[in-house]
């Protein structure tokens, strides 16, 4: 009864230690357990957020592609132009028609008008001088008025005229046209070396050989060679 008396209190110590190292193994597991769930949450939220990073690359890459097509498509609607008819090149005046002459306009010369035609000369008359003929068989003298020539129509004075004559009440038919040398020559418009064109002075003559004082329109037609 002594012995037995010392066993059992080896044996409860025994089972008391035994259950206290199952507890402590028990407390171990479910904390090991917690830090692999904890690790587990933490990967998935990681795995939505490169879901969500990729779906937000692929928006813009759409968006990119669309902008780059509609911006290759704009040159080209700009260079079609539907409403506009085919466009021709003006072909030059071909040499030796009458477009292909150089027209030259000179200051104070009436030029012709569509037709051709040139305007009425406005000749300005200067006080009258006499001049003595030889006399009739009835000893009168003859009195003539002065002769404005074609000069003062191209806005020259009387003064620089070489010419200025008589003329008879009657002389209006010209009998033939003359070129006064002092006034027909090259025109020289740019100062330049070099004539840009011509200038003539023509004469026209009654049959007795004075200048006409009858304003009228003469047409003169110039070739070229």
């Amino acid at each position: 009864m002594g012995f037995k008396g010392k066993i059992w209190p080896r044996v409860i110590l025994g089972v008391i230690s035994a259950l206290l190292v199952g507890q402590g193994a028990g407390c171990r597991v479910p904390r090991q357990i917690s830090a692999l769930q904890e690790e587990n949450r933490q990967l998935e939220e990681r795995l939505y957020q490169i879901a969500d990073l990729l779906a937000e690359c692929r928006r813009e890459n759409r968006r990119l592609r669309q902008e780059l097509e509609a911006s290759q498509a704009l040159p080209a609607e700009k260079g079609q132009t539907p409403e506009a008819g085919p466009t021709t090149r003006e072909q030059p005046p071909q040499s030796g028609g009458e477009d292909a002459l150089p027209k030259i306009r000179v200051e104070g010369v009436p030029q012709p008008d569509p037709q051709g035609k040139l305007p009425p000369l406005e000749v300005p008359r200067t006080n009258p001088l006499e001049r003595e003929t030889p006399e009739s068989p009835s000893g009168s003298v003859t009195t003539h008025p002065p002769l404005a020539t074609a000069v003062a129509a191209a806005n020259l004075s009387p003064i620089q005229s070489p010419l200025v004559v008589a003329r008879s009440a009657d002389s209006r038919e010209v009998h033939q046209l003359e070129l006064n040398p002092q006034y027909t020559g090259g025109w020289n418009a740019d100062g330049q070396p070099g004539d840009e064109g011509i200038t003539v002075l023509l004469e026209p003559r009654d049959a007795a050989g004075p200048l006409l004082s009858a304003a009228a329109p003469r047409c003169v037609g110039v070739g070229v060679a």
